[in-house]
Formats: structure tokens, sequence, C-alpha cells
């Protein structure tokens, strides 16, 4: 058995004895072996059920995506009220859900079960915390917040984007409001747009199959602009001849060389 999902199961089975043993009522759901959604209003139990079913066949899919093997646990709870979930988060009534790595491993937190009823696009929240949870268990914290994000929105199923960063320099400053606290509401609304057109251009011109399997690759640096992606880097992909073609093919190094050799 993998030693990660050993340790992995053992922080979880913690976690529930714990809740157990300070009297914690919240009603356990499995819909499959490597999902557990908690539901701290044992009256909600439906909405539990629900969301096990979503999170059991998306964390099925997006798993290997990550480079990530299917039978790791995932733990959803459900908060039972706003004081609990704020408590837990210390978040407001404005964020929905909720992904957190502390102590005691992995968790997607969740509103109280009425909250979530709002939401037409449940299945799209939901998605949106297992991305930020895959990205982390595949890679550690190397992922920029931009890419992250942008990835998250993207999967989620929201492609509205807005005006991308032109150059590094802007793209910095994207990234230094994304890890802000301070950063203004309204401008975190333009940062998420400039984030999904970002990952959006990216799908474009190299395919989600490489993006991902570029993203896999950021454990091993610290410089995401240089990673390689079908034969360029990051950078050249995202700031060289983004608005048109030049028709220009670029030919390997050696073989420039070699043309100009015999030209001479």
């Amino acid at each position: 058995m993998n030693k990660a999902r050993i340790v992995l199961g053992s922080i979880v089975l913690a976690v529930l004895s714990s809740w157990a043993a300070a009297g914690d009522k919240a009603v356990e759901i499995r819909k499959c072996r490597q999902v557990v959604v908690q539901v701290e209003d044992p009256g909600e139990r439906s909405t539990g059920e629900r969301v096990a079913e979503i999170v059991c066949a998306k964390a099925m899919r997006l798993a290997p995506m990550f480079g990530l093997t299917k039978g790791q646990l995932v733990l959803v709870r459900i908060a039972a009220d706003q004081l609990s979930f704020t408590r837990l988060t210390g978040k407001s009534f404005y964020t929905v859900a909720v992904f957190m790595t502390r102590g005691i491993g992995d968790m997607i937190i969740t509103q109280p079960a009425a909250r979530l009823h709002e939401f037409d696009k449940l299945e799209g929240v939901l998605t949106h915390e297992l991305i930020h949870l895959m990205i982390r268990r595949s890679v550690g914290r190397r992922c920029p917040t931009w890419l992250n994000e942008g990835l998250a929105q993207w999967y989620e199923g929201r492609r509205n984007p807005g005006p991308m960063p032109e150059d590094e320099d802007e793209l910095e400053a994207l990234e230094r409001r994304w890890r802000s606290p301070d950063t203004p509401v309204a401008s975190r609304r333009r940062d998420y747009r400039a984030s999904v057109a970002l990952v959006g251009l990216l799908m474009d011109r190299v395919g989600e199959k490489a993006l991902l399997a570029a993203v896999r690759k950021l454990r091993r640096t610290s410089r995401p602009l240089d990673l390689d992606i079908e034969g360029r880097s990051m950078r050249m992909w995202l700031f060289r001849d983004r608005d048109q073609d030049d028709g220009v093919t670029e030919l390997p190094l050696e073989q420039m060389l070699m043309q100009q050799k015999e030209k001479k």
C-alpha cells in the first residue's frame, strides 16, 4: 500500500477520533473509499450525500491528471452554521467553501447546507476546492497563486477572462496581490479574471495535457516561468507573440549555425 496513503489515512482517522472524543455529533458519509464527508448538522444528511457523490466522482477523475493516486483520502466538512464555518476557516459569509491544510491534514470546509442550497453550481464550487487540494498534494506550495487560482477557476467552469498581465512585471504584481490579505475585493475579482485568462491562454497554446504535465514539474523548480512546455518556456508561451503569429519558425541553435556556415 502507498506510504503516503497510509499516513494520510492515519491523519484522517486521528481527526475523526478527536472530533468523536470532543463530543462531535457530525454524521459521517462515505460514498466511496477515498472520500469522507462530515455533516455537522445531522438533519442535513441528504446534502452530505450529494456532496459525497460529487467529490467521489471528481476526485477519481482529477487525481491522475495531477499525478496522484485515486485512493488518496479527501475529507470534507459541512459546517452546521455560520459561526462554526467562521471558527474553522476564519472566513465570512461571502466565502462558500475553503480548502485548508493544517496539522490535521487536507480538508475542504463548506458553508452550512442551507447556504449551499443557494448555489446551483455546487459541483463547480467543490471542483474549485478539489483543484487546490490536488495541486497542494502534487507540488506542495510551489505553484504560483495566479496559476493555482486560474486552474481552479478553469475547472470550476468560470471562464470569463479579463485583461491579463502584459509582461513579467505585471505578472509579479498580480502574484503579490494574490499573496496580500489586504487586496480590495474589487481588485481580487479582477485578479480572478486575469488568472483564468492566463490559464486559458496556456490551454489554447499548449493544451491541457502539456500544461498539467508542466504543473507537476513545479515541485522541482523555484522558477515557474522557466518551465519547459513543449520545447518552449512558460514565459515564451505567455508573453511572446501573444496578439498574433508572425509566421516565423525558430530553428534550433545548432541548425541555425550550420546554415550560416553553409552560406559562407
